[in-house]
């Protein structure tokens, strides 16, 4: 039997979260809005991608001529 208390108030907790945190007067994003984000996101990983092989090459270029010139 306490069980199926703790069930349901657990039940009417979620609805009741539910009902109170929702947006009644939300519009529904256009397209562009929803793609805008995403879009950010993935230019910044590509950026921070290209950055970090940029890195990788001068350390890659500074280490093969120091070893050319004789240097450890």
């Amino acid at each position: 039997m306490a069980a199926v208390v703790v069930i349901s108030l657990m039940a009417a907790s979620g609805l009741l979260g539910y009902l109170v945190g929702r947006r009644a007067n939300r519009r529904t994003p256009t397209w562009q809005q929803r793609i805008q984000r995403p879009a950010l996101a993935r230019q910044a990983v590509t950026l921070v991608a290209l950055v970090a092989a940029s890195q990788l090459h001068r350390s890659a270029h500074r280490l093969v001529g120091a070893r050319r010139r004789g240097y450890r």
